[in-house]
């Protein structure tokens, strides 16, 4: 895939070839401009940004973040790492997520990694944040999870709230900075388009298999995991899935960033 094009063509791309799957009328089809806006360092936005914002190799104003591009064995399986659901972490508006961070990173030192859950937008934020935390808090221990995005209730309503992230523990902690590709996710974006480009990219990764999604606020976040979570099935016939790493990104006069690193991995692959 040629990371310079422009996400316009890369979302129509991945809508002819990415959306295989309809649910609550969602699909990666659209060509409409509505809510994009393409962006790079050193060519001019103008104006605010809408949308999904496609980020060119070496033009990520993150600093945690480099945009490769696409470059041109046998696995592992996971017996049952996210088919039991021996703990539930529950996020409400009234969590400490400090506290539920911490019960997080318990539950995988102890081998039950949990799955945490929650309902509304601002309750999502704060779940994928007490997991960005929680990576925090094992990071001396060399411990690492990642997550798999579940909505369980997207089939009967595609404006649901409702997630189950189910945690995993990481073989061993990577860095994960570098990408394939970054799109950056607001609270206007269509998640049908968002996963159409995130399908596409998924399907031509080759040997640095990831890409980030970077988003900022509950509206945004809320779309970010819908989008992860349609291209999970845009993908299934490909048999590739996706998995997500979430951290904090304190950006200097901004808000506060959150990228979920998505891996690009088989079906019940370790990672």
């Amino acid at each position: 895939m040629d990371v310079g094009m422009s996400l316009d063509d890369m979302i129509s791309a991945g809508g002819r070839s990415g959306g295989r799957g309809r649910f609550g009328g969602s699909q990666a089809r659209g060509r409409g401009r509505s809510g994009v806006h393409v962006s790079s360092r050193g060519g001019g936005g103008g104006g605010a940004s809408r949308g999904i914002t496609k980020r060119a190799p070496s033009s990520s104003t993150s600093c945690k973040v480099t945009v490769v591009g696409v470059s041109g064995g046998s696995q592992d399986r996971r017996a049952d790492a996210f088919r039991h659901e021996p703990r539930a972490c529950l996020i409400g508006p009234n969590t400490d997520i400090k506290k539920a961070a911490g019960s997080v990173a318990k539950f995988l030192r102890e081998g039950t990694p949990p799955v945490v859950k929650a309902i509304s937008p601002q309750n999502v934020n704060q779940a994928v944040k007490t997991l960005a935390l929680a990576r925090s808090y094992l990071a001396d221990e060399g411990l690492d999870l990642y997550a798999a995005v579940d909505f369980p209730e997207y089939h009967s309503s595609s404006s649901t709230a409702n997630v189950n992230l189910h945690i995993a523990q990481k073989r061993e902690r990577t860095d994960l900075s570098r990408v394939l590709a970054q799109l950056t996710v607001s609270g206007s974006s269509d998640p049908g388009k968002v996963a159409g480009a995130i399908a596409k990219t998924a399907r031509e990764a080759t040997s640095l298999r990831r890409l980030c999604v970077s988003c900022a606020g509950p509206a945004a976040m809320l779309n970010a995991l819908k989008a992860v979570f349609l291209a999970r099935h845009y993908l299934k016939d490909d048999e590739v899935d996706l998995s997500i790493v979430p951290e904090f990104e304190n950006v200097v006069n901004g808000p506060s960033l959150v990228h979920l690193f998505t891996i690009v991995h088989q079906p019940d692959e370790v990672l």
